[in-house]
């Protein structure tokens, strides 16, 4: 978040739950998606893509499931490019429970939407990647490595003075993740005009 906060190569806005102090209220979007899907996600959507249309956003960046799977829609509908994170497949995949077993080819079937949308789709973990080229080997090239980005120093860099670009982030739980590698994967997010 931090990073977010700090660069000078986009303009970064949060979309969270709550606004987190040291978040201008300027640069923050109470975006409502919590985990599991509820009719009020709906509306969260809805206001996804207003917010896109009437900001003029160059680029939204997904990485709350959720909005992993539906947020590349809404940024299509609304003519922004996008990129996802995705941080592993968690439930969905790993508890037994018959409600997430039927509930897996619908996970599939967003996620092969939204990966052809997305511009790039960013994974943290091997594992994940090699899983993503098996299932999607025509969209290969869209699956970076980038690593957590948990525990790792934020430096200042040198970046040019003008902001060429506004980003709209939708983090996770855990909004450090990946968020210092992510801006390089933006394509055109030089910051320069």
């Amino acid at each position: 978040m931090q990073y977010g906060l700090t660069t000078k190569a986009c303009r970064v806005f949060f979309g969270l739950p709550g606004r987190p102090e040291g978040v201008p209220e300027s640069r923050f979007v109470h975006v409502d998606a919590g985990e599991g899907f509820r009719l009020s996600d709906l509306r969260t959507l809805v206001r996804l893509w207003a917010f896109l249309r009437r900001r003029g956003v160059d680029y939204a960046h997904f990485s709350a499931t959720i909005l992993i799977l539906l947020g590349p829609y809404v940024a299509a509908a609304a003519g922004t490019p996008c990129l996802i994170t995705l941080t592993g497949f968690g439930r969905t995949f790993t508890s037994r429970r018959l409600a997430y077993r039927l509930l897996r080819p619908v996970y599939w079937l967003l996620m092969a939407g939204a990966v052809r949308i997305a511009e790039r789709v960013l994974l943290q973990n091997t594992g994940d990647v090699a899983a993503m080229r098996a299932r999607y080997p025509k969209l290969a090239s869209k699956f970076v490595l980038v690593g957590s980005g948990l525990g790792v120093d934020v430096r200042p860099v040198e970046r040019p003075a003008e902001v060429s670009c506004a980003c709209c982030w939708w983090p996770d739980c855990c909004p450090t993740r990946g968020s210092e590698t992510s801006s390089r994967w933006l394509p055109g997010c030089t910051g320069r005009k």
